[in-house]
């Protein structure tokens, strides 16, 4: 099973507080039998730093679940805001999709 909408990044809007937050979230969703989650941080305006920042808390709480044997993949996406930039941000990369099929 896979959970398309979670606010499982530390510190992005929304989100976990804290990395133990983002673990326990985690442990808890592998209960019910998910194994992936696609994060959804809300996009800002800033959309570079937003972009960079979602990738790289991705990475650091997959690192985490993988040294504490948890079984849950963490996927990159911004939960974003219908604005004129869509599109340039989609073509330009500055805005990260549904993992990497292109829908938002």
């Amino acid at each position: 099973m896979i959970d398309i909408s979670c606010k499982i990044l530390p510190g992005l809007g929304h989100s976990a507080r804290h990395a133990e937050e983002g673990v326990a979230i985690a442990k808890e969703v592998a209960k019910q039998g998910i194994r992936k989650i696609i994060a959804t941080p809300s996009r800002i305006e800033d959309v570079g730093t937003q972009k960079m920042e979602v990738v790289k808390q991705v990475h650091l709480l997959n690192k985490r679940l993988i040294a504490e044997s948890i079984p849950v993949m963490i996927l990159p996406r911004q939960e974003i805001s219908s604005n004129e930039n869509i599109v340039s941000g989609l073509q330009d990369g500055d805005i990260i999709p549904l993992h990497t099929s292109g829908y938002l």
